[in-house]
């Protein structure tokens, strides 16, 4: 997910630069921001939630096509991490470039096109994993117009930080409700989805969590204590992109979840022994994948605690699932 700062722009960026001049000047758009995103390497490949958009624009219309030509400033770094008390490093070379060097404010327009920073996926391997690398962008010359470069240099230049990651799982260390992958979605009718295997459950019971009353709805696990382990297979009846889900049960320590297209061969997404439990605005407890993922069967395997309090209420039903929930990003 990318995020904005600011730590060298200015609220109002005619004030100082532009001001009282008896002619047009070229300056980036937002300047001196500051756009963060991530690089993650899975055990599936690459995820990337790291882009860079850059337009220049000019401070009044133009009756001529005024030409800028970009770089990637790596001479910037230091002073910028001095500037902000930031320690980013400076990115290796042939990771990053920009999709073209120059851009074009046409003739009676204000801003230019946009362009892209483009990311080598053959460059992901130069980088060093937990590190920030920053990559300033500026205007380094302007033409075609008798409109100037600007003069102070916060406005001439664009800054992007590239954090670059490796986990073994899919399921996000951190984030909030704002990071997920799709919306909430259940069997709400009891029927759309089926159990078609598990282990210490009776696949008949699935359907329970999704019928009845509220405080009713349950998946009532087969022994009645010191189980270590247990798991069941979903079929969602169709494939979908699954951002993500949600399991209620007490008992559980840690939660594998696999996805697979056909029932056959599986994707191991990863479990939730480092993965944080994000509540969302109703306080649920969600498991989110930094990416949607698809897959049309779902398998959830739990590490039980065998010394939990509520096996010793297995008659009461307390040794039991209460829900289970996925994030769809269809």
């Amino acid at each position: 997910m990318l995020s904005m700062m600011t730590f060298t722009g200015c609220s109002r960026d005619d004030e100082a630069d532009f001001k009282g001049i008896d002619y047009e000047r070229v300056y980036m758009v937002n300047p001196g921001t500051t756009t963060s995103g991530r690089v993650l390497k899975t055990p599936i490949g690459y995820i990337s939630g790291f882009s860079g958009k850059i337009a220049v624009r000019t401070s009044a219309v133009l009756d001529i096509a005024t030409n800028a030509t970009l770089a990637i400033d790596n001479s910037l770094v230091d002073s910028y991490n001095a500037t902000n008390n930031t320690e980013y490093e400076t990115i290796p070379d042939g990771v990053v470039s920009l999709e073209k060097s120059n851009i074009t404010v046409a003739a009676g327009k204000i801003t230019s096109d946009t362009i892209n920073i483009v990311v080598s996926k053959d460059g992901y391997s130069k980088l060093k994993a937990d590190v920030s690398y920053l990559v300033p962008v500026t205007i380094k010359e302007v033409g075609g117009s008798n409109a100037h470069l600007a003069k102070e240099a916060r406005f001439r230049s664009n800054y992007f930080v590239l954090k670059y990651m490796e986990t073994n799982s899919l399921i996000r260390t951190e984030g909030s409700e704002s990071d997920f992958q799709g919306s909430p979605s259940t069997d709400a009718t009891g029927q759309s989805w089926k159990c078609i295997a598990a282990e210490d459950l009776d696949p008949k019971g699935f359907a329970g969590l999704y019928t009845g009353n509220q405080w009713g709805r349950k998946w009532i696990l087969l022994n009645g204590k010191e189980v270590l382990t247990a798991s069941f297979t979903v079929d969602l009846g169709a494939s979908h992109k699954i951002g993500g889900f949600s399991i209620g049960c007490d008992l559980a320590k840690v939660i594998d979840i696999q996805l697979s297209s056909d029932n056959n061969k599986w994707t191991d997404i990863g479990d939730t022994k480092n993965a944080a439990a994000i509540l969302d605005s109703n306080w649920n407890s969600w498991y989110a994948f930094y990416a949607s993922m698809p897959g049309r069967y779902v398998k959830i395997n739990m590490a039980l605690d065998p010394d939990n309090w509520a096996w010793k209420y297995a008659q009461y039903g307390y040794c039991s699932l209460s829900g289970f929930r996925l994030l769809l990003d269809d």
